[in-house]
């Protein structure tokens, strides 16, 4: 398990980005992809039967990357380096079972 990545570190990398694991050769979970706008803003989409959307807020706690899906509670996850370069993995995503590590990178749009 690759090191966890500091408040810093994850506010440097994904203020007004997407993280999605749509171009991985091999993902390890249904495609994804939330959205963290500077706002404070989050948008999140992934396809189990059907497509489903989620909105809420983010915000980074110790180091913890926390979403707040509008009606839903707060769920705050760990982000580390993954396996290989450009590749990230996060605990705890959605629809997936606590302390899973799901791999990802991060775009522009």
């Amino acid at each position: 398990m690759g090191e966890q990545l500091s408040g810093a570190m994850l506010e440097q990398l994904i203020v007004g980005k997407v993280i999605s694991n749509r171009e991985l050769t091999k993902p390890n979970f249904v495609m994804f992809g939330e959205r963290f706008e500077v706002d404070g803003t989050w948008f999140a989409a992934f396809q189990t039967r059907g497509p489903t959307q989620l909105t809420g807020r983010w915000r980074i706690i110790n180091d913890e990357l926390c979403i707040e899906p509008k009606g839903g509670a707060e769920q705050c996850r760990i982000v580390r380096v993954g396996d290989e370069p450009g590749v990230y993995e996060i605990t705890s995503s959605l629809a997936s079972f606590d302390n899973d590590r799901v791999r990802f990178e991060i775009f522009d749009h």
